[in-house]
């Protein structure tokens, strides 16, 4: 047992991103240093192992070692089940979310098997996973499964806040990486005169046209392309009186995140976010339906008394406390006292 937080050694294998996040706009869940500012939290890149650039076998002199797991029938499974044999003296925790098994599923028998190898594995001490995929990675795996979070600088985007008689009317959607972007894409043809709909795209040609193949209503779409800097697309969100990020994967999802730090309905999808910050907002992904009934209602709010529009946003800031940064260190700090790993 450690005497002190400070004096653990841990490192990250991962095949996101290899170095420490230098901003709070890099990947949600490679923000721990933010929360633990005492660690210098070593980075490994799977492909660096599979290259021999990395010799694995330094892993084993760590005290902690986070893994993320893979689902594919490449080298980053590989490398992943390589290291984990070396690790029988460091805490290790794996990085799951548990209907990746289902995407597995899709490499065939041998994805879905080697996937579950990763969090089955004997050196495995806890599996890290949102709180909606306990049942499902407790019974599969027979592991202890734990939410250690996703350390949100929730009090610094707060700051971006503006007030809601300040917003604009335009309801701004964010870029899901899927097909049914064209379902969601649709409901900029239903909003009503004097509402516009900020669209994000990459700068791609054939994802503009894809966007007005499905919106007849040129009028009505703002197009904007990514930024680099996180505080300006904060700054860009700020100002709309709605966000829709409809995903169809179980994630832990960003977008509904930052709608509720800045005080923004979102209608949201499959994500773990949307349905912890917005359920009364939450729409199948391909039903657009469902999200044109949701959007019309927050709009016809939104031009009201903002009865609706107050409760749902209320009921979010509530709750997206949860993501802090704060919280995330909480949870750490719980797990390693629990599984002896400091005093």
């Amino acid at each position: 047992m450690k005497g002190s937080l400070g004096d653990l050694k841990v490192a990250w294998l991962t095949w996101e991103v290899s170095g420490k996040p230098k901003t709070y706009g890099d990947l949600e869940s490679q923000n721990l240093p933010f929360a633990f500012p005492e660690w210098d939290i070593e980075y490994w890149h799977q492909r660096d192992i599979a290259d021999g650039k990395r010799d694995p076998s330094e892993l084993a002199e760590m005290d902690v070692v986070i893994i993320t797991s893979a689902v594919w029938n490449d080298y980053r499974t590989d490398v992943n089940l390589q290291v984990l044999e070396m690790l029988e003296h460091p805490f290790v925790v794996v990085r799951a979310i548990g209907e990746w098994g289902k995407w597995a599923g899709s490499w065939g028998p041998d994805g879905l098997r080697r996937f579950a190898l990763q969090l089955m594995h004997p050196n495995v001490d806890v599996i890290w996973a949102d709180e909606l995929s306990y049942t499902y990675l407790s019974h599969v795996t027979g592991k202890p499964v734990r939410d250690l979070g996703h350390p949100y600088p929730l009090d610094y985007v707060r700051g971006f806040r503006v007030d809601l008689d300040e917003r604009k009317p335009i309801v701004y959607f964010a870029r899901p990486g899927c097909l049914h972007r064209w379902a969601t894409y649709s409901l900029v043809n239903h909003l009503p005169d004097g509402w516009l709909a900020r669209v994000v795209l990459s700068g791609d040609e054939a994802e503009e046209e894809m966007l007005w193949t499905v919106v007849r209503r040129r009028d009505k779409v703002e197009i904007v392309e990514t930024v680099p800097r996180w505080e300006d697309y904060l700054r860009r969100l700020a100002e709309c009186a709605i966000m829709v990020s409809v995903d169809h994967r179980y994630t832990m999802g960003r977008f509904p995140i930052d709608a509720a730090a800045l005080g923004i309905p979102c209608i949201g999808g499959n994500s773990h976010s949307a349905r912890r910050l917005f359920p009364d907002l939450v729409c199948e992904p391909w039903r657009v339906d469902q999200q044109l009934e949701a959007l019309l209602k927050l709009i016809e709010d939104f031009e009201g008394d903002r009865a609706f529009y107050s409760s749902v946003v209320e009921r979010a800031d509530r709750e997206v406390v949860n993501y802090s940064i704060e919280s995330c260190r909480k949870k750490w700090l719980d797990v390693l006292r629990e599984f002896g790993v400091i005093g």
